[in-house]
């Protein structure tokens, strides 16, 4: 299946995550912040990167399949604000 949608610019986060990983999801750590983490682990210690200190997120993946017909540069995984 195939879905395409259209997704303003100021509502995407371009970040770098280990391509190692497969799996991740936003946590939301109170005064600390928002970081995404990833999940396939079985760790403690699991890779996260702080994101923000406040907002709402919403993965959308690695840009390789993400993103089509476009190059984008500063990071390889896709994250949206929804507020």
């Amino acid at each position: 299946m195939k879905v395409t949608i259209e997704i303003d610019e100021k509502e995407i986060v371009l970040i770098t995550v280990p391509e190692k990983y497969k799996n991740f999801r936003i946590a939301y750590y109170g005064f600390a912040g928002v970081y995404i983490v990833e999940t396939d682990g079985k760790g403690l210690n699991n890779w996260k990167q702080f994101i923000s200190k406040e907002g709402a997120y919403e993965v959308l993946g690695f840009t390789k399949d993400v993103i089509i017909g476009e190059q984008m540069k500063g990071g390889n995984f896709l994250l949206r604000r929804v507020r």
